[in-house]
């Protein structure tokens, strides 16, 4: 199967810019789905569409999936991006053009940086650096990293 983004086409033939959520949830990942909602799990879901959670079909289908299965814990996939803030608001900054037109949205600035990494390896980097100045004991660390984790699968 080609990549979406060389062919500019999904596999189901759809134009890259018009695939909803649903064009790659196949059978097997709805089934998915209705086991992690009978067992209460997370399921991270990648987002396509140039809005993203800007765009209204993007935005019905996560409600459509947070209405059928109400005890999935569905993560949306990190974006490529810092967060900083600035008189006590928060700013997403990301790679310019990156997520199209967002002259529009105040809690996001574009950056000509293309150093930008996906914001769970910023949020890693950023704790890394807190748990450093803050002196952290490796327990301490461990019941950060792993032992709230450990809490939230079993």
């Amino acid at each position: 199967m080609q990549n979406a983004a060389v062919s500019g086409k999904t596999n189901k033939g759809v134009p890259a810019d018009e695939t909803r959520i649903f064009d790659f949830l196949t059978k097997e990942q709805k089934e998915q789905l209705e086991v992690a909602d009978r067992n209460g799990w997370i399921i991270m879901l990648h987002i396509p569409r140039p809005g993203r959670l800007k765009d209204k079909v993007n935005l019905a289908e996560l409600m459509a999936i947070e209405e059928k299965y109400p005890n999935v814990k569905l993560i949306v996939a990190f974006m490529r991006l810092y967060r900083i803030t600035e008189n006590g608001t928060y700013i997403n900054v990301v790679p310019k053009g990156y997520y199209g037109d967002v002259s529009d949205v105040t809690n996001i600035r574009e950056s000509e940086n293309e150093d930008i990494t996906l914001m769970l390896y910023e949020q890693l980097r950023a704790f890394k650096k807190s748990a450093m100045d803050m002196k952290l004991s490796d327990a301490d660390i461990e019941d950060i990293m792993y032992n709230n984790a450990k809490k939230l699968f079993m």
